[in-house]
């Protein structure tokens, strides 16, 4: 009989606990966080899906243990709250560095390891568009490396972390067959040659790039090193 009214009691405090959450403790406000792709608009479907997500409680439960949430290009959406009546939604975007395009005209998203993070039709700004004529792409499924030999692979992560440590706007970066690299950089077109000195160019590129604004031409820089120093810059359409 005691164990009957303890179950009793515990029935009846867990019947007001969840009533007094159902009434107390309703969205009034939702801050968002973290990504630089989607605006608080555009990520609010994934996250409040049903009427019952008014509940800041059930909110919580539903999107941190029940549902994940599959946003494209973002890799996590992470929900708390900070008060009862205040959700907190942090969203992290994917990493992506710079893009390819597949046999079949999808861009292909990569990070800096040159793994596949997104494949999709949707062309997202300031990624580098990078060209490879003997690399063709076909059927990649995200978590995937790109189809890239050792040293071509080696080459591409290095100009691409050259490129984001100096701070070079850089739209197109092209891979001849010969092995030599050409970047586009808005109407400059720049001729890096071998992958030899990447590092040493790229920086040079850095402070060159501002006295051409306005310009349009090709920037040789396939020749220069540490000894010759000559850099030569041919005006043109």
């Amino acid at each position: 009989m005691v164990t009957l009214n303890i179950l009793l009691i515990l029935l009846i405090l867990c019947a007001v606990a969840a009533l007094t959450i159902w009434l107390l403790c309703d969205v009034k406000k939702v801050t968002y966080s973290g990504s630089e792709l989607y605006d608080d608009e555009a990520i609010e479907p994934y996250v409040f899906t049903n009427e019952y997500c008014k509940n800041s409680v059930y909110c919580f439960i539903k999107n941190r243990f029940f549902n994940e949430v599959s946003i494209p290009f973002v890799k996590e959406v992470k929900v708390s709250l900070q008060d009862p009546n205040t959700v907190l939604v942090e969203v992290t975007d994917k990493e992506m560095v710079a893009m390819m395009i597949d046999k079949d005209g999808a861009f292909v998203y990569f990070d800096r390891e040159n793994v596949v993070q997104e494949v999709s039709m949707v062309l997202l700004p300031d990624r580098p568009l990078v060209v490879m004529e003997d690399v063709e792409l076909k059927d990649l499924n995200i978590g995937e490396p790109l189809p890239l030999k050792s040293k071509r692979n080696k080459e591409l992560k290095k100009i691409i972390s050259c490129i984001e440590e100096e701070n070079v706007p850089v739209d197109k970066i092209a891979f001849a067959a010969d092995g030599t690299v050409t970047m586009i950089c808005g109407d400059i077109t720049v001729d890096l040659g071998s992958s030899a000195n990447t590092d040493a160019k790229i920086l040079r590129l850095k402070y060159i790039l501002p006295k051409l604004e306005g310009e349009k031409g090709t920037l040789h820089l396939e020749d220069w090193d540490e000894g010759n120093r000559d850099i030569v810059f041919k005006r043109g359409a």
